[in-house]
């Protein structure tokens, strides 16, 4: 009787344990998900900055310094001076510096500097990988 007493008890604490377990586990997996932070878009952010900031002197016809912003080959390729970015290093990104004044002409040349949002923006693409 002892044993059985106990067997029906253990039973009793492991469908319980069971039972338990798996309503959690359903519990998370119903719970909303946190929204994903959308990435980059280039063409709907990124290149429109380019065109209106960077076009006038860096295109297929005009590229000053050798380089051309308007194709992806040009981006991908850099100018004279050499690539602008590595894909997730926004930081070491010729492009980020030359935007912020720093180891060289701030640019745009002649021109307003670009917004602190928009630089970021283009650090953001550069770190997420400069998808195209």
């Amino acid at each position: 009787m002892l044993f059985r007493s106990f067997y029906f008890r253990h039973m009793f604490f492991k469908c319980t344990s069971l039972f338990l377990g798996a309503g959690l586990l359903a519990a998370a997996l119903m719970a909303p998900a946190k929204p994903l932070e959308k990435r980059i878009d280039f063409a709907k952010q990124i290149k429109p900055i380019f065109k209106n900031q960077c076009y006038d002197c860096h295109t297929t016809n005009h590229a000053k310094g050798g380089l051309d912003m308007s194709t992806k080959a040009g981006l991908t390729k850099g100018g004279d001076t050499g690539k602008l970015f590595k894909a997730g290093k926004s930081a070491q990104s010729l492009l980020i510096k030359r935007l912020k004044g720093q180891g060289g002409p701030r640019m745009p040349k002649g021109e307003d500097a670009l917004k602190e949002s928009q630089v970021k923006l283009i650090s953001k693409w550069i770190d997420e990988g400069a998808r195209m």
